[in-house]
């Protein structure tokens, strides 16, 4: 069983920072697990990161942690990201 993790707001990151991103999860299924779940760390775009981030069994609400590395501001927008943990 997977759920699908996606992005609630645009968000603008400053150079060299990082902020909490809201976000929504659907299911796979209809039941929800009573257990928590590993958003691994990847690379959204060059210069921004997705910090690994542990989810708790809420059905439908979390938040992940986003670096920007780069030198420029990153716009992140509502739906944009979209990631299966």
């Amino acid at each position: 069983m997977c759920r699908s993790v996606y992005t609630t707001e645009d968000v603008l990151v400053t150079p060299h920072h990082g902020t909490d991103l809201k976000t929504n999860m659907t299911w796979t299924r209809l039941s929800t697990p009573k257990a928590k779940w590993l958003v691994d760390a990847r690379e959204l775009r060059p210069g921004v990161q997705l910090a690994r981030t542990l989810l708790s069994n809420r059905p439908t609400e979390g938040t992940v942690h986003v670096l920007n590395m780069s030198d420029v501001p990153q716009k992140i927008r509502r739906r944009d990201l979209s990631w299966h943990s």
